[in-house]
Formats: C-alpha cells, sequence, structure tokens
C-alpha cells in the first residue's frame, strides 16, 4: 500500500467518527435492522389519528377487520378510503429499525436537529383498546430513513421513509371514500325507487332463496334478478364522487343542487332485523356546463357531491315494468337431476346417474353428454315474450295444457325433488305458445323456440356419429355425386375405376363419409324436408354402394348424404341408408361438405398417345375398402384391427330388413384395399 492511499483512508475514517460523534449514531446492532413493532398487524387497528404539516387528520371504524372507516369531516364522520389508510397501516406493519440511538446519547438540542421536538409528523393508534403513539423526524444520513421516536420511549430511530412519504401525498380528498354507499351488490336485499315524490319501484330478496328478486311496484311478480344485480344495482353503487362540493351544507341550501326535492330517491336495505341498516341516496340537478354530470348527497348528512352518472340515470329513465323477470324457468344454477318434457304426441324424459345423463323414457338410450348440457344451458334462458295478467286459461288451451316441462332435483327418498313445472297451451302467435308456472296464476306467451326444443324430442342428445360401425363395408364398387347441377356415377368395372379417377381422392371421399360427424342434431325430418332443403331436389346428394368380399354379384348396401340449405355452424343435412332417406336430420360442418364436393377426376396432361387397345388407368387401381395388403383405407381415426364400439340410440337399421339395412363404409386414403371388420352390434 503506498503512502496516498494510507492518507485517503485515514481521512476516510476521520470523517465518519466525527459524524458518528456529532450525531450520537452507533453502527447497527448486531443481527441488522428489526421490525419497529413485530406484534403489529394492520387489520387489529380501529383509530388513527396524525398531524402533518399543520393538519390533522382522524379516522376510525366500527372494529377491528372491518372495512367501515370514516374521517371527521366539519364534525361528521364521512366514508373514508381503505385503501389510502390501508397504505398507511401497511408502511406501519413493514417498518424497519436501522439504527437506535441511546437515549444517553440524545439531549434536547439534538431532538431539535433530528426533527423531533416538535416532531415533523405525529400518529396515534389504538390497537384493539391499546394505545400507541410514533413521532417521524427529519430525514437521516441517507435519504431513505427518517428519525423516528416512539411514545415513552427515550431512544431514538433511524426508519426506513416509506411512511413519511405516504404521509407528505395524502390530503383530506384523498382520505375520502369516492363511493360514498360502499356496499357490494350482493349486500342489498331491498331496494325503492322513487321518482319526484312517487314510489315507482320496490322489490327484495326473497328470504328462503337469496338470488331471487320479486317486486311489489308495480307489478307483483318475481323480479328480473339478471338485469337487478348486473345493471340497475351496480350503476346506483358504483356511482363515485368526483368532485366534493360542499361540505356542511345547510337545508335551505340544497335547492340550489336540485336537492331539495330531488329528482330520484334511491333506499337501499341491506341485512335483516338488529342487523339491519338502511341507505338513501338522493339524486338531483345535472352540474351545470358538465355533461351527465349530476349532484347527489347521501340522505341525512350534509355533504354534496358531483359526479358522472350516465349509467345510473339510463337505469333510472328505464319502464320500471321492464325489470319484470322475463327468464321462463328460473332455475339458475340448481342442481337438476331429472328432465320431462311433452308436447302432443311427443314425449321424453332423461336422468342423471353418477354426473352422466341418459334418456330414459320412450326408452333408454346413451347420450351425448355436452349435448345434453347445452340443451339445459338452453332451458335455463328460455324467455318470457308477454305477461297476461287476467288469462282466460280454458281460451289459452291452459285448462287442460298440451305438454308440460318440468325439472327436478335429487331424489328425496323415492321421490324427485321438483324445482319447476311449465304448462303448455295453446298455439300463439308468430309460433310461440301459452305457458303458465305451476307456481304461478299467471299465463306468459313462450317463443317458438321452447316449442322447437320440445318438437325435436331425443334427436339433440344423440351421439354425433351419423353411420356408426354398421356402414362398414369391404369394397366400394359404385359412387354416385349430384352437386352444382351436374350428375357424376363411377362404376367398379373389370378390376379397376374409370381411368381419369384419381383413386387415393375417391378412398378419401369414402372415409370421409364413414366418418362424418354432425355439428349437432336437429330433430325429425318427416313433413320439414322442404324447410330443410334435405328432399330429393337436395342440391347436393352423395351415395356409395358397397359390399362385403364373399357377397354376390348384385349385393351391395348403399349409404350417403343429402345436404339442403345453410344453417348455424354448417349446412342441413340427412342420411342415406339403403337408398332411403333416415329419420334425422343434423347439421353438416362446411369442411366435411367440401371435402366430400372433392374433385376426382385427373387433370388432363399433355402427353404421349396411348396404344390403340390399351385400357387407361387400370394399372395399379383396385377398389377402395379390399383386404390388407391391397389398396384401401380405413375410416379416420381408427387403429389397425380396431373396432368402433355402436354406440347406442341410432335409428333402428339392420340389415335384410326394409329400410334397415346396415350401411357400409369404405377405407382410409392411401391404402386401397384394406378392410374393416363391422364390430358386433346395431345401431
Amino acid at each position: 500500500m503506498n503512502t496516498r492511499t494510507t492518507f485517503v483512508l485515514v481521512g476516510a475514517l476521520a470523517v465518519l467518527l466525527a459524524v458518528l460523534v456529532l450525531t450520537g449514531e452507533k453502527p447497527k446492532p448486531e443481527g441488522g435492522a428489526r421490525d419497529l413493532w413485530p406484534d403489529f398487524r394492520a387489520d387489529d387497528v380501529t383509530e388513527l389519528s396524525w398531524t402533518f404539516a399543520g393538519k390533522t387528520f382522524a379516522v376510525r371504524r366500527s372494529e377491528a377487520g372491518k372495512d367501515d372507516w370514516t374521517v371527521k369531516v366539519a364534525g361528521f364522520d364521512v366514508p373514508a378510503s381503505g385503501t389510502r389508510i390501508g397504505e398507511i397501516l401497511g408502511d406501519l406493519e413493514r417498518m424497519r429499525v436501522e439504527n437506535t440511538i441511546p437515549a444517553d446519547r440524545v439531549d434536547a438540542q439534538r431532538r431539535r436537529d433530528y426533527g423531533l421536538a416538535p416532531p415533523v409528523a405525529e400518529l396515534s393508534l389504538r390497537i384493539r383498546g391499546e394505545k400507541r403513539s410514533l413521532d417521524l423526524g427529519n430525514p437521516g444520513l441517507r435519504a431513505d430513513t427518517s428519525y423516528a421516536q416512539e411514545g415513552g420511549r427515550a431512544d431514538v430511530y433511524l426508519v426506513d421513509r416509506d411512511l413519511m412519504k405516504d404521509l407528505e401525498k395524502i390530503g383530506l380528498e384523498d382520505l375520502r371514500r369516492k363511493k360514498i354507499l360502499g356496499w357490494l351488490t350482493s349486500d342489498v336485499r331491498n331496494i325503492t325507487i322513487e321518482k319526484e315524490g312517487e314510489v315507482v319501484f320496490r322489490a327484495h330478496q326473497d328470504r328462503e332463496d337469496l338470488g331471487i328478486w320479486k317486486a311489489e311496484v308495480p307489478f307483483e311478480d318475481f323480479a328480473d334478478t339478471g338485469g337487478m344485480e348486473s345493471e340497475l344495482l351496480p350503476a346506483i353503487l358504483t356511482l363515485e364522487v368526483e368532485d366534493f362540493t360542499a361540505d356542511g351544507v345547510k337545508e335551505e341550501d340544497l335547492g340550489k343542487y336540485g336537492l331539495a326535492k330531488p329528482r330520484y330517491r334511491l333506499v337501499l336495505v341491506r341485512g335483516e332485523k338488529e342487523e339491519r341498516t338502511e341507505k338513501v341516496l338522493l339524486v338531483g340537478a345535472d352540474v351545470p356546463e358538465k355533461e351527465a354530470r349530476v349532484y347527489f348527497m347521501e340522505e341525512g348528512v350534509p355533504f354534496v357531491y358531483s359526479g358522472k352518472a350516465d349509467d345510473l340515470l339510463e337505469e333510472l329513465a328505464k319502464d320500471p315494468a321492464g325489470w319484470r323477470d322475463r327468464n321462463l324457468t328460473r332455475l339458475g344454477y340448481k342442481v337438476i337431476d331429472r328432465i320431462e318434457a311433452s308436447l302432443d304426441d311427443v314425449s321424453f324424459a332423461l336422468e342423471r346417474e353418477d354426473q352422466d345423463w341418459s334418456v330414459v323414457e320412450p326408452e333408454r338410450m346413451e347420450v351425448d353428454q355436452g349435448a345434453v348440457e347445452n340443451w339445459l344451458e338452453g332451458a335455463r334462458k328460455l324467455t318470457v315474450k308477454e305477461f297476461l295478467d287476467d288469462p282466460d286459461l280454458e281460451k289459452l288451451g291452459l285448462k287442460e295444457p298440451r305438454g308440460k316441462l318440468a325439472f327436478y332435483g335429487p331424489k328425496e327418498g323415492d321421490e324427485w325433488k321438483p324445482l319447476v313445472e311449465i304448462h303448455l297451451g295453446a298455439a300463439a302467435p308468430d309460433g310461440g305458445i301459452y305457458a303458465r308456472r305451476d307456481d304461478s296464476g299467471r299465463a306468459l306467451v313462450v317463443g317458438p323456440g321452447l316449442v322447437e326444443q320440445i318438437r325435436a324430442g331425443t334427436f339433440p342428445f344423440r351421439r354425433k356419429e351419423v353411420f356408426r360401425s354398421e356402414v362398414l363395408a369391404k369394397q366400394v364398387v359404385r359412387l354416385t355425386r349430384r352437386m352444382e347441377g351436374r350428375e357424376e356415377a363411377l362404376e367398379w368395372k373389370d378390376g379397376s375405376w374409370p381411368g381419369d379417377v384419381v383413386t387415393s381422392v375417391l378412398n378419401t371421399i369414402v372415409a370421409r363419409l364413414h366418418d362424418l360427424r354432425a355439428v349437432r342434431w336437429v330433430g325429425p325430418a318427416e313433413g320439414r324436408e322442404e324447410a330443410y332443403g334435405v328432399g330429393e331436389d337436395a342440391p347436393f346428394v352423395l351415395t356409395v354402394a358397397a359390399r362385403d368380399q364373399d357377397a354376390k354379384e348384385g349385393e351391395v348396401r348403399v349409404y350417403g348424404v343429402r345436404v339442403g340449405k345453410p344453417a348455424k355452424g354448417g349446412f342441413y343435412a340427412r342420411a342415406i341408408r339403403l337408398g332411403k332417406p333416415g329419420a334425422g336430420v343434423f347439421v353438416i360442418a362446411p369442411a366435411d361438405l367440401e371435402s366430400l364436393k372433392t374433385d376426382l377426376r385427373k387433370k388432363a396432361e399433355a402427353g404421349p398417345e396411348k396404344e390403340p387397345g390399351e385400357k387407361p388407368g387400370k394399372e395399379g387401381a383396385k377398389p377402395p375398402g379390399e383386404k390388407p395388403g391391397k389398396e384401401g383405407a380405413k375410416p379416420s381415426g381408427e387403429k389397425p384391427g380396431e373396432a368402433e364400439k355402436a354406440p347406442a340410440g341410432g335409428e333402428g337399421e339392420k340389415a335384410g330388413e326394409p329400410g334397415k339395412e346396415k350401411p357400409p363404409a369404405g377405407g382410409k386414403e392411401g391404402k386401397p384395399g384394406e378392410g374393416k371388420k363391422p364390430p358386433a352390434g346395431g345401431e
């Protein structure tokens, strides 16, 4: 070490010692920093006050842990921001002592130098009945620390400066809560709306079934729970203060704000009996030159606020009759374990066991679980088009109903727990139907959606496979197709397809047809072929004829599809079995339809002329679906040797019976001649 370096180090040490002597500060104790109050918890504080820059603030809450802080303003307790108070308490909870200066090194002059006589900021707290205090002073040697002294102790601490920074930036307006009501939507049990002194709407939550609202004015019926809890109540409870217009305002001065005779008086109640709390919000005049701003106040508290209220005014301007509940079933998210539906000659029932649904009437049938849940979701959302308060039940067909829709919860003993039963009567205008809930004497008009849901019977619940396993074929011998106004027919003759046919593409089309899955099942087709466009003149028709390897030359199985008008998610379609249309209509996906339309013909290429008598395209061509080792294909997704399980609930068609022949299926692209053994079981 050279002489120059030695002098520098000695000089630095001398400066440090001088600072320590002047300030009386000692190095940090062993073990480093410590918590100021190790047992301090923000939730335990019930009162907090502080003085800073000549201003004093005091906040309190009713009991530890509650978020009902108030702050004193003009002698009144007004709602305070739990967020800002939480910042202060959080600073205290995290406060660390970086250094301690013992009392014997702290005299009166040093307390003044530290900014503790008088203190820059004084805090007082009540923690579950116990009082504590803390004085804060000037910054320490490090800018991120402050001097501090705990009430009743003579030692001086160096603490982190986070608390002081927050106190410097918090004013009275920061402490006052902007949402003056401060309730959640779920807190409200009653609401009354008065417009210019007249009650226009009053509703309460059902005490036994919280979440279900019932109106008293202007109608006695169920109120729209969804609208109440997602639109009306949030518009009231989220009203925020933009400007604390007037504090301690006198009653005779309320007229200038339109609050002496308010435009609206909103009465909200939460809790029951001893815990019942009522708050009243008054909505007054528009704020001059400020769009959608109004004056408002809490009744009985002499403070006027202003704020943006376009959402609130929009809700209050609605016709109160519009808050009537238009949900037909009002099932909400209740557990449903049985469904019964009937209308004229259609009748069915479903039950859930071990979380899986099954059709149990008119016959047991396995179902697509997602399809049942979608159907049930639609039933939960069925809406009422019109209310008829004085109905003639006989005239509306409700004295002896044509049908019903009923939902049951879990069994209670041997009986299903009834949730709701809806009686169905005569046809209403626009394809709807008259209906009545069993818990109400009022009649309703429901749209055609309900009729369609029930008339579709069990079709919407069917598995998505259109042909199932029985359509498996060993050998495709004919394919016909009609589309875009033209027809084509291909036959396997003399061991080959026509020379311009691309065999691999034909295999792909046959495999796609075999694996066809419905986007959804729509319902029976009888009488509605024209509506769906799936009759004999359908714009697209594809049929395949196939036979087993050991079948006689003329014995073939025919299956295919007719595709009609556009539908949601695709196009309406109807299966063909044994050359005859099946009973149900389904929706085919656009991608599947495009695949079935793929061009089968080779594109013309210039090349040498063929020798006379040569059969074009014969070499190497084999029919789809031949035995393993030859060209052919399995349906998409099948593993070698794997058989599909035939789901229950098909249309019951069996080979050898009129209209019930088992349709075969072709092979998979790229493996002409490789066949697939049909599994046992019928559709």
